[in-house]
């Protein structure tokens, strides 16, 4: 996918934004798209697992459960590798924006004997070679404190927790936000 944000309303564009648009179809008696809000933008190739969006549907009278199987039953219908984890009512005037949190997680395997799912396959980033984990470390230690991360949020970003976590075959490193 390109991403979440909308490039285009034409058969090819592969936001998640447009695909979910897409289904939200036959919900509306006429076959109109529900209005959808997402609470930030994704880059190309980049998994959201977890992101959260708001849809609006208009005189729609099923559960949170039965929509959320029918959201996932057009997604597969239409070849899509998009899935809805959960659905909530909330409040008309409910931002997704405001007060929501991200996580980022970027994970490096190194070495051919490093085993990784096949879920994992897209999601770990696989270098042959060694890694210098003094250096990896050296570099997260620049992410402490407050920074402007305006660029990428419109809110300004203070970074919480910057540690390395102990295992026993690879190496965690979490550098947290507010």
């Amino acid at each position: 996918y390109y991403g979440w944000q909308k490039g285009s309303d034409d058969e090819e564009d592969r936001s998640i934004h447009t695909r979910l648009k897409r289904v939200t179809c036959a919900f509306h008696k006429d076959g109109s798209p529900a209005p959808i809000l997402g609470t930030s933008r994704t880059d190309s190739g980049v998994h959201a697992f977890g992101a959260v969006a708001r849809m609006d549907f208009t005189d729609l009278t099923i559960t949170e459960e039965r929509l959320k199987k029918a959201l996932n039953f057009y997604l597969m219908k239409n070849n899509e590798e998009i899935w809805v984890q959960s659905v909530q009512e909330v409040p008309r005037y409910w931002d997704c924006r405001k007060g929501s949190r991200k996580q980022y997680i970027y994970r490096i395997a190194w070495d051919s004997q490093t085993n990784i799912a096949t879920f994992d396959k897209d999601r770990v980033w696989c270098i042959r070679g060694a890694l210098d984990f003094n250096k990896m470390k050296e570099a997260c230690s620049m992410f402490v404190g407050t920074h402007d991360f305006s660029g990428f949020t419109t809110n300004k970003c203070e970074v919480r927790t910057n540690e390395s976590l102990p295992n026993t075959n690879k190496i965690v490193h979490r550098i947290q936000n507010e």
